[in-house]
């Protein structure tokens, strides 16, 4: 069970054939394996800009917020938020173990994160991936979540290996 806003009661059910989303410190043995995971897919892709792949020794560019995905009692995905002030957001990180795609995770992640942007009132949420066919599922992710293309914004800039989208909250 848990309180809602209005003081009612929520329960949750699992169903192991759904993902679990959980929100995790990003100290997280696990998350740190799957973020491991993440940057070797990006360095991978014919037209990643090596630049912008994240690097957790800029604290500053770091995400603020981070989550797990979990199915049948395994890590099987993460996605981070970094709050760039002026209640805008930037997506971090969204990744699954290629042996759970196509599973619905990709889109639990990002709802969630987009849940918890919305419930702290935030304008905007934006995000940097790459132009090659290994990011062409998640274009489509983002777009049929309501995300369109924009330009760089803050700390990037144009770039063709990079597209740049966002979703007004």
């Amino acid at each position: 069970m848990a309180a809602q806003k209005d003081g009612s009661q929520v329960e949750y059910s699992h169903n192991d054939q759904l993902p679990w989303i959980a929100k995790v410190s990003s100290d997280s043995l696990a998350l740190q394996s799957v973020l491991m995971r993440h940057k070797a897919f990006c360095l991978a892709q014919p037209s990643t800009a090596s630049d912008f792949v994240s690097s957790h020794r800029q604290v500053s560019l770091a995400p603020d917020i981070y989550w797990l995905a979990y199915m049948e009692g395994q890590v099987v995905g993460c996605i981070s938020l970094r709050d760039l002030g002026d209640q805008r957001g930037e997506i971090k990180g969204l990744h699954v173990l290629e042996t759970s795609r196509r599973r619905g995770v990709a889109d639990a992640l990002l709802w969630q994160l987009i849940d918890y942007a919305r419930c702290r009132e935030f304008r905007d949420i934006s995000l940097e991936t790459g132009t090659s066919d290994g990011f062409a599922s998640a274009r489509r992710l983002y777009r049929r979540a309501g995300f369109v293309e924009r330009g760089p914004f803050p700390p990037y800039w144009d770039h063709p290996r990079s597209y740049f989208m966002t979703l007004a909250l």
